[in-house]
């Protein structure tokens, strides 16, 4: 999955305001599947959103 692909499922599960950050930090694919909550508070996602983020990624790949 390439940035541009990560940066439209984020819109596709609500997560749309993550687009610029994910992009800025050159995540894709792969990389969204390692991010960890550390990461994303690092990156400066708020708590909402990481969790929000998470949850929807762990369903996606349990269902994929």
């Amino acid at each position: 999955m390439s940035k541009t692909e990560v940066a439209d499922w984020l819109d596709t599960h609500q997560l749309g305001t993550l687009r610029d950050t994910f992009i800025e930090n050159s995540i894709d694919g792969l990389a969204m599947m390692e991010l960890t909550e550390e990461n994303l508070v690092t990156m400066g996602v708020p708590m909402g959103r990481v969790k929000k983020f998470l949850k929807a990624r762990d369903e996606g790949v349990s269902n994929g």
